[in-house]
């Protein structure tokens, strides 16, 4: 993904001494997320006070060093494709002036590119899917939002199973084609995810209004805000048309709209079928046991409410973060290979 969004490799898979670039990244999405909510706190300039401080420690030490590094190499490649996707903002001017961005803008897009989506490839399949770990990335964040939910809901999981291990006779055949795209159900579950949890500050939930509403037969008293996790709400059935499907997703945008919509939408898309697909083909997985199995889970502070077990938990910051699910993976012949 660095290659796509930069033209230059990252490494961490290679280098795993590379790692605090993601610890960094997401004090940057916090930081960012603290500013969004208070944008009258930026005029202090505490990023001079947070950057002194930060240039002090040996990780601040280490990302000024890589940092440094990485956009010299971004900013003298011969070309463009050598730029990645990043080439559209180092190209941009200002349609008054003609003039190129300040440097400072361009590093903080460039950042938050970066954030959202470049490093999820050298990430999330290595450590994030297996134990518990903190996502600072879009498409991570909905992988894990996907396990979460296919691991909370049996008949859900059983569904996705059956369509993926039919549709394929080998998880070599697992990969962008019609085969992936047949997979309706797979498809499904990841919009539902990203309608449940998606990687934005917070979830579209939706309010209960006077006179409290029924859901799922359950009883939801007036100003609850309240999410139920159904694959089947987009697929066509008797009850949905194809229409209806439609209408709700002109409302359901977890990629965004207009300016600040994701360049890599269809990129990331494919990663997580892939990824969900191939985990699918390969292994019968569950939450682990005890309380590693209650990672990721829903928390209240309000001790008069209960656990909210069914949600997945993110924090919100500029994009999400998440901790977990904890899972235990089997391989198909029933011999374990993985467990937390």
């Amino acid at each position: 993904m660095g290659d796509f969004g930069f033209g230059q490799k990252i490494g961490m898979m290679d280098d795993p001494s590379l790692g605090f670039i993601l610890n960094i990244l997401q004090k940057y999405s916090w930081r960012m997320g603290f500013y969004h909510q208070f944008p009258q706190l930026s005029s202090l300039n505490l990023e001079s006070v947070t950057s002194f401080f930060l240039q002090r420690t040996e990780v601040g030490r280490k990302w000024d060093r890589w940092s440094t590094e990485f956009s010299s190499a971004i900013k003298n490649a011969s070309n463009r494709n050598d730029r990645g996707r990043f080439s559209i903002v180092l190209d941009s001017k200002d349609p008054q002036t003609g003039t190129s961005p300040p440097e400072r803008e361009l590093w903080a897009e460039g950042s938050f590119m970066m954030l959202a989506g470049s490093l999820t490839g050298s990430r999330c399949t290595c450590t994030r899917l297996i134990g518990p770990s903190l996502g600072s990335d879009n498409s991570a964040t909905t992988m894990c939002a996907t396990l979460f939910y296919l691991t909370a809901n049996g008949s859900v999981y059983e569904n996705l199973i059956q369509e993926i291990r039919h549709t394929f006779s080998c998880v070599e055949d697992i990969r962008m084609g019609a085969a992936l795209d047949s997979c309706t159900y797979l498809s499904a579950c990841i919009d539902e995810s990203m309608r449940m949890s998606p990687p934005t500050p917070r979830a579209p939930w939706r309010e209960v209004q006077e006179g409290g509403a029924m859901v799922d037969g359950t009883f939801i008293p007036e100003g609850y805000d309240v999410g139920t996790y159904s694959p089947e709400r987009w697929i066509p059935s008797g009850d949905r048309s194809k229409d209806q499907i439609n209408k709700a997703r002109q409302v359901m945008n977890p990629f965004s709209v207009g300016p600040w919509s994701c360049t890599g939408r269809s990129m990331a898309l494919l990663q997580i079928k892939l990824l969900i697909a191939r985990i699918a083909w390969l292994y019968d997985f569950k939450r682990a046991g005890g309380s590693d199995g209650q990672i990721g889970e829903g928390q209240v502070l309000d001790s008069s409410h209960e656990h909210v077990t069914s949600e997945y938990e993110l924090q919100a910051h500029i994009t999400a973060a998440c901790n977990g699910p904890v899972l235990v993976y089997r391989q198909r012949d029933d011999q374990d290979i993985m467990t937390q």
